[in-house]
This record gives structure tokens, C-alpha cells and sequence, in this order.
């Protein structure tokens, strides 16, 4: 029966979350000159704007609390011509009166709003560590992959200036560029004595939203990042698919989540509501547009128990998700109380492409819940936990010198320490080669030690447990949430049998 699903999921409409919408092509949007283009973005908050007064002035008040001059002066109607003055002034105006209403020229909208979840780079994910950058995750038939950069790569260079003491928001920009454009990549890895070069041509890399896995007990994990275009609900059917055939539970991450598009929010959770006719999502606007009611399908998905996490970032569309899944699924929400956006926008186009983003409802959980400046309080909270790194067991050394060129179980244990410390990149073996001997160098400089260009002395290897065992105690966060969420399902899977 569960290989039906995936024929039936196919079959499902997909909800068009339809708002009112202002095209370009509309007369309403066209205006003449820049005070004109004002009046109109004025009329679209009095005319829309789910918290404004229509008894109020935006105009006049905001040109009060610029300190302008008055609106319908001949000083005023020059200085708004200025386009760095009007985008000033609007901006303003937007933002005296909603916090989540914005006015946007068309370059700074098209930067800031994207359903395309997509780059221009070479295809890597980034991590910084103690001693570097290093590639968390290369995604599958990029341009990283083809060319064969590895996970734990460290990056070293890049089109040939040394980057390793650089931090990982300008490594990523010089990484990114535009399409088709080549990048040279210089990486350290392990085993290899001397850094690697890869030359990476730019190209458009697809990131998925959805991270899913399972585990052996039947739990499944999935992790939306954002609620993006078509590609996340098909990303996000094709892996609770998988999921459904493995596990019996499911724990749904939203941690960090800022939102995204209703409508792609809609249809992931109408996958997991297995009944028809449920009322999925209700929008109370201004407007009469804007009152909707979205009701579910019934794909017959059905896991046993939910967990959902949440946390202080997961906002708008995700703490909306969570809500319902507590409402209609009972799930366990745990993690801190969410940033409390219960509101949504509608994006208005205007001629020239800028555009008015306006407040125009409020979303409603089951039961008529409203969770705007309140958030969504979780049934266990968990504070954000750290714990001690700690560090893999290391072969022990005799503590006797090790000469350049000596074969030994002590060469391969100074090899273990200042590979883990970020100073060596050779082979894994019991030579004492140059890579070493330029290794410790290193540290001792770093250090303050002397090291003599034939030996490493015990002195120094004691030094590099002395600072392991530094490292070793720095905080890293832990995933407490997910631990409590994974026993509770397995605690409820066992009451259930």
C-alpha cells in the first residue's frame, strides 16, 4: 500500500496560494514621475496594509519624522526627484508603519527575494575550524565534484594568494563569481605532502532545502531550511517517501527556519495530514482577497508520532508549520519559543519593478490560534547545549627523540598530533619525512620552542598534548533537542507495541 503513495502525491493538485497582486502592466502601478510614485505606494499601504488607518497620512507623517520639508512644498516635490532621497524616504515610510512592510527598488529586490534555490560557485559547503576553512559537503555533479575536491579539504589558495588566515564569509565570496567564469583552488589533505590545485569553473549549484535521514531504530529525521519553490516540496516528497518505508516516527527540524512561501509551506504539510477536508490554513485579511482557507487533500501518509524542533530563529511559514503539526497531528514541539511573524506579505510590482511588500494578513492556527508577537511556545523547552570536544585516542610515543628519516611507531604518533592540531598534511606512515620535520618547525615557531632541523625532541610532542588537551575541552554545540526528540518517539513506539 505505501508503494501507492508516490502515484498518488503525483496526482495532487498543488495549492496556488493566490493573494492580490498589482502587475507591472497595470495602470494602477504606473506613474510619471517620483512624487507621483510616492502617492501611489501610499495609497497601497491605506489600501492594504492590514494594520494602517485609513485616517492617517503616511506621507506627511514621515516626512515629519525626516525632518523634510513639507509635502506639498516646491522643496519637497524637488528633493523626492532624487532617487537616493526618494528610496530613503520610502523606506521610511514603509517602516513608521508595519515592521514587516517594505518598500524595495528593483535591484534590492531582486538581491533580497528568491524562490531559486540556486548559487554561481564551484559547489562546496564550508565549515571554519580552529586551524582553517575546511569543505563540509560537496554537492553531487558540481563543478567541486568533477574535479574532485574532497570533504576535510582545507583551502589553502585560491587563483594562487594564500586564504588560510582569511575568514569563511571572504573565502566564500572569492569562491562565488559569475557563471562560467574558472577559479583556481589550492587544498591541504591528509596524506598529501604538498597542497593540491584544482582548477573549478562557476556554474549554477542547486541546494536542496530538505536533509533527511534515518536511523536504526526507526526514527526518521528531516530538516527543512527554508520554504522555497517547487523544488523543495519535490525534494521534501521524494525523501518522506523514502522515509515512510523505513521509519515508524518522525522528527521535522525547523530550527533556523525563517520562512518562505505559503504555498510551499501548505503543500508539505498537506503531504502529512492523512485525512481529507482538514483545514490546513486560514489567512484573515484586510482585504477580502486575502481571506482564504486551504483544506487537505489526503495523501495517507500517516507516521505514528511527530516530533517538531523549533527554536528563536524559526519564523513566519516555519513556526506556522510547527503549529499545525502540533494542532493537527499532535506533535511534541520542543526546543525554545519561536520569533512570533504571524503575519504574511503580498508583493506588489510596480512599472519600473520596484516593488511595495505589504502586510496584507494574519495566519490562524486550528482553533482560531493566533501566534503573531506571541510565537510558538514549545511543549519542552531546550536551551542551545554545548559539551566538550574531546578528541579521537592517539598512539602513545616511547618519549625518545625522533631523527629525520627514522622509521618508528613514534614518527607515525608526532604525525597523529599535528595532523589533528592543523600543521600536518603527509602520509599516514612511520617515516619521519620532510613534511614532518617542516610540520613541527611550524608548531615550534607558533610556540616558542627551539626545533632542530634533524630531530623532534619528547619536548615538543608534549607540547602538542598539552594543546590537544586544550582543544580537547572547548565547547562544541550538542544536539540536545534531537536526543530528547529521538528518545521520546522510540519511548512512544514501545508504549504503542
Amino acid at each position: 500500500m505505501k508503494k501507492l503513495i508516490s502515484v498518488l502525491l503525483v496526482a495532487t493538485i498543488l495549492f496556488a496560494v493566490a493573494l492580490p497582486f498589482a502587475s507591472a502592466a497595470d495602470d494602477k502601478t504606473t506613474f510619471k514621475n517620483n512624487y507621483e510614485k510616492l502617492e501611489l505606494l501610499e495609497q497601497m499601504l491605506l489600501d492594504y496594509g492590514c494594520f494602517m488607518d485609513e485616517s492617517r497620512a503616511p506621507i506627511e507623517e514621515t516626512a515629519k519624522a525626516l525632518d523634510w520639508p513639507s509635502p506639498e512644498s516646491a522643496e519637497f516635490r524637488k528633493k523626492i526627484e532624487n532617487n537616493e532621497y526618494f528610496d530613503l524616504f520610502a523606506k521610511k515610510m514603509y517602516a513608521l508603519n508595519d515592521e514587516y512592510s517594505y518598500y524595495w527598488s528593483a535591484e534590492d529586490y531582486a538581491e533580497a527575494y528568491t524562490l531559486d534555490d540556486s548559487f554561481i560557485g564551484i559547489g562546496v559547503e564550508l565549515y571554519t575550524r580552529f586551524d582553517g576553512v575546511f569543505v563540509k559537503k560537496v554537492f553531487p555533479g558540481s563543478s567541486a565534484d568533477q574535479q574532485g575536491l574532497r570533504t576535510e579539504d582545507r583551502i589553502a589558495f585560491i587563483d594562487g594568494k594564500n586564504v588560510e588566515g582569511l575568514a569563511l564569509s571572504d573565502i566564500v565570496s572569492l569562491l562565488r563569481g559569475e557563471m562560467l567564469t574558472d577559479v583556481s583552488v589550492g587544498v591541504r589533505r591528509r596524506g598529501y605532502e604538498k597542497p593540491l590545485t584544482f582548477r573549478i569553473t562557476r556554474a549554477a549549484v542547486s541546494v536542496s532545502n530538505i536533509t533527511a535521514s534515518a536511523n536504526e531504530n526507526g526514527v526518521g529525521y528531516l530538516k527543512i531550511s527554508h520554504f522555497g519553490g517547487l523544488g523543495t516540496y519535490f525534494d521534501f516528497v521524494n525523501e518522506v517517501l523514502t522515509l515512510f518505508e523505513q521509519c515508524n516516527s518522525l522528527v521535522i527540524d525547523l530550527r533556523d527556519n525563517g520562512g518562505g512561501d505559503l504555498g510551499c509551506m501548505i503543500n508539505i504539510l498537506n503531504v502529512l495530514v492523512p485525512d481529507e477536508n482538514v483545514l490546513l490554513c486560514k489567512t484573515v485579511g484586510r482585504v477580502e482577497d486575502a481571506n482564504e482557507e486551504y483544506y487537505s487533500t489526503g495523501n495517507r501518509i500517516n507516521f505514528d508520532n511527530y516530533c517538531v524542533l523549533i527554536n528563536e530563529n524559526s519564523a513566519s511559514a516555519a513556526e506556522y508549520f510547527a503549529g499545525q503539526m502540533r494542532e493537527l497531528l499532535d506533535a511534541t514541539v520542543i526546543g525554545k519559543t519561536s520569533y512570533g511573524k504571524g503575519v504574511g506579505q503580498n508583493h506588489f510590482a510596480l512599472a519600473d519593478q520596484s516593488y511595495s511588500v505589504i502586510t496584507i494578513l494574519e495566519l490562524y492556527l486550528a482553533g482560531d490560534k493566533c501566534y503573531n508577537g506571541v510565537g510558538i511556545v514549545p511543549d519542552i523547552e531546550v536551551e542551545a547545549m554545548t559539551k566538550e570536544r574531546g578528541v579521537p585516542d592517539l598512539p602513545s610515543y616511547s618519549g625518545k627523540t625522533i631523527w629525520r628519516y627514522a622509521v618508528n611507531r613514534d614518527v607515525l604518533a608526532a604525525k597523529e598530533r599535528l595532523s589533528l592540531l592543523g600543521y600536518y598534511y603527509g602520509s599516514m606512515d612511520k617515516l619521519c619525512n620532510d613534511a614532518l620535520m617542516n610540520a613541527a618547525k611550524s608548531f615550534a615557531t607558533d610556540h616558542g620552542l627551539s626545533c632542530s632541523a634533524t630531530k623532534i625532541t619528547p619536548a615538543l610532542l608534549s607540547a602538542t598534548d598539552a594543546e590537544i588537551a586544550q582543544y580537547a575541552k572547548e565547547p562544541v554545540e550538542y544536539d540536545k533537542a534531537l536526543e530528547i526528540a529521538t528518545d521520546l518517539l522510540l519511548e512512544e513506539a514501545k508504549v504503542a507495541a
